[in-house]
């Protein structure tokens, strides 16, 4: 039985394809294990796996049923602020990789519009834009963590909620630990390979693998730098500056799970100066986006 797990951060909850999809489903309502396993092609023994670490870390409750070994789960209100994440990811995708075939949660907003929404500045409201924000160097962006540290899983037709055998980017991406942070590392600045290594604390070979795959997913350039030897600076591409609210969604349920808080932001607002609190809202009624006002029909 798995103990308690203290501090968990979103980037080790999420950063499993599996554990995506089950998420997805709790948020629609799932509960058993017949729920899930009608939507999502996944053995019994990674099935429960992932159930039992979303119990341990908090975002989910079991509920023991008479004569049935399996139970019932519940999302936590740690669980439900998970909501957020995923209505990020599917903006993102949208956005830039809007592939027919490829299903995307159909969520409503109260306005009646299908949901479609914005990441905003609390304070002055302005939509947030990657060359707005400033780092504070004194507050890490998130843990190094590795408690979830699993194989990362991406079996194409897993889902069968979706009929394009080809895995949704946003899935792909949120669903690989380390690609999150070597992406996240990137937005911070980091460009350089050996700085990004500095940051993320990765083995070479694995940071060589994850950097590749943000290449082969369109989410980050090279430009050299250096010759003889060749050096290259890792950037962000148009479509990886824009994951930048998907890793703050990141950020902001992780810190929301400490007892601390840190006396300095961990990001500042350049416009208006604040220290960087985000809002969600509805790009139809400009009306706040949250998992009580929106609903979907499947």
């Amino acid at each position: 039985m798995l103990a308690k797990l203290k501090n968990i951060n979103a980037f080790e909850i999420l950063g499993d394809y599996w554990t995506l999809l089950l998420v997805r489903e709790l948020l629609y309502g799932a509960s058993t294990w017949s729920d899930f396993s009608a939507v999502i092609s996944i053995p019994p023994s990674t099935l429960s796996n992932r159930l039992a670490k979303l119990v341990a870390a908090g975002c989910v409750v079991k509920k023991a049923l008479p004569k049935r070994a399996d139970g019932t789960y519940k999302l936590t209100e740690a669980g439900k602020r998970l909501f957020y994440i995923m209505v990020v990811a599917r903006e993102w995708q949208l956005r830039w990789d809007p592939r027919p075939g490829a299903f995307v949660s159909p969520w409503r907003h109260e306005c009646g519009a299908p949901l479609r929404c914005k990441t905003a500045c609390l304070a002055c409201h302005a939509e947030i834009l990657t060359e707005d924000i400033i780092f504070n160097e004194k507050t890490p962006f998130h843990e190094h963590g590795s408690t979830l540290n699993h194989r990362t899983s991406a079996k194409p037709g897993a889902d069968l909620r979706s009929s394009n055998a080809e895995i949704a980017k946003a899935s792909v991406f949120l669903g690989d630990q380390k690609a999150l942070k070597v992406m996240s590392a990137i937005l911070q600045g980091h460009y350089r390979f050996d700085d990004i290594q500095k940051w993320t604390r990765m083995h070479p070979a694995t940071l060589s693998a994850r950097l590749r795959k943000l290449q082969l997913l369109g989410l980050c350039v090279t430009r050299l730098y250096q010759e003889s030897p060749d050096r290259l600076l890792y950037l962000p591409s148009d479509a990886g500056k824009e994951l930048i609210a998907l890793i703050m969604e990141l950020m902001k349920w992780s810190s929301s799970r400490k007892k601390e808080s840190s006396n300095q932001p961990a990001l500042l607002h350049k416009p208006c100066g604040a220290g960087l609190e985000t809002d969600l809202i509805c790009s139809a009624c400009e009306g706040h986006v949250t998992y009580e006002n929106t609903s979907v029909n499947l």
